[in-house]
């Protein structure tokens, strides 16, 4: 039997979306808890803000941000954001009807890189997957997506810009 030496009930957000999850941690290997599916997994910290990810054999490098209860995982390109929320936030949340209200998001680059192109202007709707940018890093071009179906409400760069990684891209609502 595996002693856990964190034991955590938190709000996931992801996307519009709240699921309550459990989170069991014990050295590297860790549970995630959500409605009965449970999935565990290693995580070893490689170096400041980059993980090795393994599961059933399969090994993933990914680097990460934390601000403000929001984790964000970069992986091969694509952007992953979670909001924890623990009680007390969501308690709050809870009263305000913020909860339940899916609110506008802003997306951040996550990596360091140029702008090339602006693809889509504030007030455009867009579909979950759309390229609203374009972002050059490492000689690569990377289309910045939207995270799910809404309207733009902010882009904060410009054609041209260079930017260091976690600085705001654009918003959605």
């Amino acid at each position: 039997m595996v002693e856990w030496g964190i034991n955590m009930k938190l709000k996931l957000k992801q996307g519009r979306e709240y699921q309550n999850i459990e989170l069991k941690n014990k050295g590297n290997l860790y549970e995630v808890i959500n409605n009965d599916n449970i999935n565990s997994f290693n995580l070893d910290f490689i170096s400041k803000n980059v993980l090795l990810f393994k599961k059933n054999n399969k090994f993933r490098h990914l680097t990460y941000t934390i601000k403000n209860n929001i984790i964000k995982l970069y992986s091969n390109g694509k952007e992953y954001s979670f909001d924890f929320l623990d009680e007390k936030a969501i308690r709050r949340l809870s009263s305000t009807g913020a909860l339940n209200a899916g609110g506008p998001v802003v997306i951040d680059s996550p990596m360091p890189g140029k702008i090339v192109k602006l693809l889509k202007s504030v007030g455009d709707k867009v579909k979950e997957g759309e390229a609203i940018m374009i972002m050059e890093a490492m000689k690569m071009e990377n289309e910045m997506k939207a995270p799910y179906d809404g309207v733009i409400n902010k882009i904060f760069v410009n054609e041209g810009d260079t930017l260091e990684s976690g600085v705001e891209l654009f918003g959605i609502e």
